[in-house]
């Protein structure tokens, strides 16, 4: 009977170890979790912040981050539509929004090599459709092109997608860079010149301007003593013939 008993007491407190201790397990608040037992869930809504007893062979336990995420995907190789090789980034900025629909849908692990899958694929796509000079002024656009296609899946994943930027655009060919630069530098320097004939032009007609103005002036002060030397000159010729018929 004590041996019975003593037992029993062991295994009581053996028990209480593992469910305490062993299988007990804590969700913080941050996270959200999926309490399975026999492959079913054993509540309607994730758990979080609060403990759970997961018992070996019996019960399931899937948690899933709720803070919002920063995934980055570095130097994805792609050729452009010259057939120039480049080296693209992009960083995606993520949220779990419905954690129950989240774990149903995809395990946690799988979702930032999915994420990258498919940005990889679009970037890709996207890229091969435009030149280098297309792709350097519009990142905006494959960032735009990326959230759209990303959005189509993570909304039946319950993961809301805030953000996604391209960044570290760099051609692999620093002679196709020094190349395709040269234009520009040709057309800012013809640019340049340009101002400094206009410049100049603009000084030349201000002083022929100037010039212009000076010469009528003179020409108006010329054709004024002119008048006046002819009012005086017929004066003279009056007076000489009132003189003579006198």
């Amino acid at each position: 009977m004590i041996i019975f008993f003593c037992s029993a007491v062991i295994i009581i407190i053996l028990l209480i170890y593992l469910f305490v201790f062993r299988w007990s397990i804590s969700i913080p608040d941050y996270m959200a979790a999926r309490h399975y037992r026999f492959g079913k869930p054993s509540s309607d809504k994730p758990l979080s912040g609060s403990r759970v007893v997961v018992i070996p062979s019996i019960d399931h336990l899937i948690m899933i981050d709720q803070r919002i995420q920063k995934s980055t995907l570095e130097n994805i190789s792609v050729l452009t539509k010259e057939r120039q090789a480049m080296k693209i980034s992009a960083t995606l900025i993520w949220k779990t929004q419905n954690a129950a629909v989240t774990i149903e849908n995809i395990k946690p692990e799988d979702i930032e090599p999915t994420f990258f899958k498919i940005i990889e694929a679009v970037i890709k796509n996207e890229c091969s459709k435009m030149s280098v000079d297309q792709i350097l002024e519009n990142r905006s656009l494959l960032s735009k092109n990326l959230n759209y296609t990303l959005k189509e899946t993570t909304d039946s994943w319950g993961i809301t997608i805030s953000s996604v930027n391209i960044s570290n655009l760099t051609v692999v060919n620093d002679n196709f860079m020094k190349n395709m630069a040269l234009p520009k530098q040709i057309e800012m320097e013809r640019q340049v010149k340009l101002a400094e004939l206009e410049k100049e032009l603009t000084i030349e007609l201000k002083d022929i301007e100037k010039r212009t103005k000076s010469k009528l002036a003179e020409l108006e002060a010329q054709k004024v003593v002119g008048e006046e030397k002819e009012k005086v000159s017929t004066f003279l010729e009056k007076a000489e013939k009132e003189r003579v018929k006198i």
